[in-house]
């Protein structure tokens, strides 16, 4: 009997700790490391050594970078068991990271050359404006243009559209002017603003008068002042 139990704990020894135990002293290990990251490296290198040794595993030779890449892509417990497939799941691991990686820069390149192209998109729409409105200046600077507004400061949807609606029957412009528009120094003359050869009114205000045939009149048109309905009067040639 003594023979057979003296057997037993001889084999149980050879056999060393289970799987599942490896696991867990792999795990206990890993956690010591976790919860002190600024412990020396050498601490470390000795903590997986002690812990390879109970579980009857080769020591360590590694550096203590590799430890902390462990940590990293969360292969620490692999590491301490020195899993024959580690480098093959650090490989894998490191290969979606770099694809991570690579598919952020490839984002961010990409919404860099959206924007630039949207910068140099605006230039060239400020550029057209630009030359448009000098053309419109010089046509007008050629041929002044008399011109009569409704001016409201801040108009509701329904004053706007009763004022179109007015507009649209046939209204005389004067008469809105009179009745509507705050610029109080034109509104009595009927909305009168006299001559402009282009720098008069605001650049929106001006361009709006330049596409207009005499007696016209402009849908609403915004500018700092307000909003306006702009009536051509005239065309000096």
């Amino acid at each position: 009997m003594k023979r057979l139990l003296l057997l037993t704990a001889i084999f149980l020894t050879a056999c060393g700790p289970s799987q599942e135990e490896k696991e867990e002293i792999a795990i206990i290990s890993c956690n010591i490391m976790s919860e002190s990251r600024n412990m020396d490296g050498a601490v470390r290198i000795k903590e997986i050594n002690a812990a390879r040794e109970k579980m009857g595993e080769d020591a360590f030779l590694g550096l203590d970078d590799a430890i902390k890449q462990s940590f990293e892509y969360g292969l620490c417990r692999e590491l301490v068991l020195n899993d024959p497939d580690y480098i093959d799941k650090l490989t894998a691991t490191l290969e979606i990271e770099l694809a991570r990686l690579k598919a952020e820069e490839e984002e961010r390149e990409k919404r860099a050359k959206a924007a630039r192209i949207e910068r140099e998109k605006q230039a060239v729409e400020r550029e057209a404006d630009r030359m448009e409105w000098e053309l419109i200046r010089k046509a007008l600077m050629a041929n002044p243009r008399q011109v009569a507004h409704i001016l409201l400061f801040e108009p509701t949807a329904e004053v706007i559209e009763e004022i179109q609606v007015k507009i649209d029957a046939g209204v005389e412009f004067a008469l809105l002017a009179m009745d509507y528009s705050e610029d109080f120094g034109s509104a009595e003359s009927g909305g009168d603003l006299g001559y402009t050869s282009g720098e008069t009114f605001p650049e929106a205000f001006e361009k709006a008068l330049a596409g207009l045939e005499v007696g016209q009149v402009s849908e609403p048109i915004n500018t700092d002042a307000g909003t306006h309905f702009i009536k051509l009067l005239d065309i000096k040639k």
